[in-house]
């Protein structure tokens, strides 16, 4: 279920490919609802645990240096 309590259907994954403009069979949309279904409960789990108290204070492993201006203005 998505945290609104709503449940991934073929039609919705349809719906997000044609706001994608992807191309999607029907089966295929199926199949990545199916996909997508299985991993939301861990997902929400890692959710939920990101944001306990004890990991407050945890930094990222990999930290980027550059800023976005530099690559804008091609560095």
């Amino acid at each position: 279920m998505s945290p609104a309590g709503e449940a991934i259907t073929p039609d919705a994954v349809h719906a997000a490919a044609v706001l994608a403009d992807l191309p999607l069979t029907p089966q295929r949309a199926t199949e990545v609802a199916a996909l997508l279904a299985s991993w939301l409960p861990a997902a929400h789990a890692l959710n939920t645990r990101m944001q306990a108290e004890d990991l407050r204070g945890l930094a990222p492993a990999v930290t980027f240096t550059q800023g976005a201006e530099a690559q804008e203005a091609g560095g």
